[in-house]
């Protein structure tokens, strides 16, 4: 009931133009939107957070976008913040995370017939079968070994896991009896479909290879990570950007390693990473910290009325 309360309350104040005038107000700070998949799933355990987005809502919500925001392309906008120039006059990236399949097939054809560019930052240990992304391996097996618990006490464990480093929370999954090579409900880009992302209009950054959470991690490992993943995809033929979007939002402070320590910006920057992208929801005036990017992460529960509101810089 709150959440249609709030729904209502959303679409009549979009109704007077507020959000609007807003928009237009803050004209020359980027948007930046981004995706994880687009999928139709009913599963209230394996999609509680919607995060894959059913196809017919997702192209409703990339055409709000475009008919209010000129998309730039992942070059184009190193472009531009290489060059110290303002924003163009209404900005936005349209981004993806982790690597989907259906980013390509379902995603693709949709961002095709509406000309309009996107990222994908890909988690290399994903398209390549080394791994598997424990959340899904928690949400499918969790009736079965916690039977009685709901998804709210599997939203609570899977935050608290996802603070932890990859060692710890592997080995509490092991010990609590979760099969770590459970087979992924929403597969995975092979490497041998990367070529149709470009053809697609769909350029590559980095998610790491492990996705590994940057704030908890040491970054001796963070680092060994993010050349695997950028030697990985440069071995399948993809030339990354050089872009990276941190795992869970998950943002380092400072960098440590053997007990020396350096800032974020010359952490990443010593591995050519230009721009990094965090889950903190938000606008991008010109003078964003780089390396602090915000984004906003677009769900299946985002209905035009709510991305209005969104992105107005009243409310985030």
């Amino acid at each position: 009931m709150k959440s249609i309360l709030k729904e209502v309350l959303t679409r009549c104040v979009s109704a007077t133009g507020l959000f609007h005038v807003a928009r237009g107000a803050t004209g020359d700070q980027l948007r930046i939107f981004t995706w994880h998949g687009v999928e139709h799933c009913d599963d209230p355990y394996l999609n509680f957070d919607q995060l894959q987005v059913d196809p017919v809502r997702f192209e409703r919500q990339v055409k709000w976008v475009v008919s209010r925001y000129r998309i730039l392309s992942g070059s184009a906008f190193l472009e531009v913040l290489e060059s110290g120039k303002p924003w163009p006059d209404r900005s936005a990236l349209i981004t993806f995370d982790d690597g989907y399949a259906n980013n390509l097939a379902i995603a693709g054809p949709i961002l095709q017939a509406l000309g309009v560019p996107a990222i994908a930052f890909l988690t290399t240990g994903f398209l390549g079968r080394d791994l598997y992304p424990w959340w899904y391996v928690l949400r499918s097996e969790w009736p079965s070994v916690f039977p009685g618990k709901g998804v709210p006490a599997l939203m609570e464990e899977e935050r608290r896991l996802a603070s932890m480093t990859c060692s710890e929370r592997s080995a509490l999954m092991q010990e609590r009896g979760f099969r770590l090579d459970h087979p992924e409900p929403f597969p995975f880009l092979e490497p041998s479909q990367l070529p149709g992302l470009e053809a697609a209009g769909i350029e590559v950054g980095l998610h790491g290879h492990a996705h590994l959470a940057c704030g908890v991690e040491d970054r001796a490992r963070l680092t060994a990570d993010l050349e695997i993943c950028r030697t990985k995809l440069l071995a399948w033929g993809v030339k990354p950007l050089p872009l990276f979007a941190y795992p869970y939002g998950s943002v380092p402070e400072v960098w440590t390693d053997g007990g020396n320590a350096c800032s974020r910006m010359s952490g990443l920057a010593d591995l050519g990473i230009i721009a990094a992208f965090t889950t903190r929801m938000g606008l991008n005036p010109r003078d964003t910290d780089p390396y602090l990017l915000r984004r906003y992460d677009v769900t299946g529960r985002r209905t035009p009325a709510n991305l209005a509101m969104m992105t107005s810089g009243l409310v985030f």
